[in-house]
């Protein structure tokens, strides 16, 4: 009830322990939330309020890469 339309909000820790990851599961099937966002040790939600059914998103195998291993095979960035 704090929250207003288009707030972000982090959860830290979401993987730490199994209370966690359960409470982070519940969280992406809370109504109000427009999306929640997987980045592994991190979790996001936007707040929307109401009735709004989450989008979830799973950017796991992404966040948190090294540089080099997002780098195409001759070193340019974007492959």
């Amino acid at each position: 009830s704090r929250l207003n339309e288009g707030a972000v909000v982090a959860f830290d820790d979401i993987r730490w322990s199994s209370e966690m990851q359960e409470a982070w599961r519940l969280l992406e099937r809370t109504h109000g939330f427009a999306d929640t966002i997987d980045l592994g040790p991190i979790g996001l939600g936007v707040w929307q309020g109401g009735g709004t059914a989450p989008r979830n998103h799973d950017l796991r195998g992404i966040y948190g890469r090294p540089r080099w291993l997002l780098r195409g095979r001759n070193g340019v960035d974007g492959g």
